[in-house]
């Protein structure tokens, strides 16, 4: 057909509704019409032919535009539908409706669309992969870190851990504190005891420590000796005296780790008289006595032993 559309050709029913179609001469004068896309001859005069008014193409498989040609510029015939989407991981397929400028419309009715993608084992952002790149920040008591998804879990925080509390100046158990609550035993040579942690050092060991010796009954100095350079344990007594007929014991105390010369009780103080008696009660008889005497030839001194004044 060439030529102009001159005339539209109407007549055509479809659903109750009388459709016109536009038509043109071919080189011999013959008018055709176009009926869903199909020429035919239509009888110049016909009392279905009009005169043709061009109006805008619509994508109706027909020459809205009667210029010759059908759905020109047309992507898509009105009415018709395309598949839309995306069938993989969790999106769906959806349909395109072609729109009465020939144009697939932009929305796609149906569709299952992507999504952010979230730690589900599932592939919501529909690329192919699973929770891929899905990391997020967490924290501990120690400080902060990273969880990173797998198969829809999230797996362990990178967050450093509270560990048990050591004697190392840091707050291992990430509770605010350094080195609270940490004793361990010692000792030395004077015995056991309990030290105590701060800031990473043991102090405070309170084992007995060494002190001078003090006659006490007990190794004060720590060497593994008792009461060395003592002559006696600092309160103890002992009997002192002589016990014989007139005389009576006495009892002696030791002070500052020796003897005192004093015999506490005992009747010492009787003084010796010549009887062969122990009168001063300190063990001898008749000891020391002597007196003065003369004769004619002089001035002398005479002892008593047994009892008797010698010559």
């Amino acid at each position: 057909m060439v030529g102009a559309c001159e005339m539209y050709v109407s007549g055509f029913r479809q659903g109750g509704t009388m459709f016109k179609f536009c038509g043109c001469r071919d080189v011999l004068g013959l008018f055709f019409g176009v009926v869903m896309g199909v020429w035919f001859l239509v009888p110049v005069g016909s009392a279905f032919a009009q005169t043709c008014i061009p109006i805008l193409e619509i994508c109706d498989k027909q020459d809205n535009d009667c210029d010759g040609l059908v759905d020109e510029d047309c992507l898509c015939i009105i009415g018709s539908t395309q598949s839309c989407g995306s069938n993989v991981g969790e999106c769906q397929v959806g349909v395109q409706n072609c729109s009465l400028l020939g144009r697939w419309l932009s929305v796609c009715v149906g569709a299952v669309n992507p999504v952010a993608e979230l730690c589900d084992n599932k592939d919501n952002d529909c690329d192919g992969q699973t929770d891929e790149g899905l990391v997020r920040p967490c924290l501990s008591a120690c400080g902060s870190g990273v969880e990173t998804c797998n198969a829809g879990t999230w797996g362990s925080c990178t967050a450093p851990q509270p560990k048990s509390e050591t004697c190392n100046g840091q707050d291992d158990d990430c509770d605010g504190s350094i080195d609270e609550g940490l004793t361990r035993s010692c000792a030395n040579g004077c015995g056991s005891g309990t030290e105590t942690c701060a800031l990473g050092l043991w102090i405070n060991c309170t084992a007995p420590t060494p002190s001078i010796e003090t006659c006490d009954g007990q190794d004060n100095d720590c060497d593994g000796q008792t009461d060395e350079g003592c002559s006696c344990v600092n309160g103890q007594t002992r009997p002192c005296g002589v016990s014989s007929p007139g005389c009576q014991q006495g009892t002696q105390m030791c002070i500052v780790g020796n003897w005192s010369p004093i015999c506490i009780g005992n009747n010492t103080t009787t003084p010796e008289t010549c009887d062969n008696k122990d009168n001063d009660c300190d063990g001898s008889v008749d000891e020391n006595l002597v007196r003065p005497c003369a004769t004619s030839c002089g001035v002398g001194c005479e002892t008593c032993s047994a009892g008797n004044w010698g010559a």
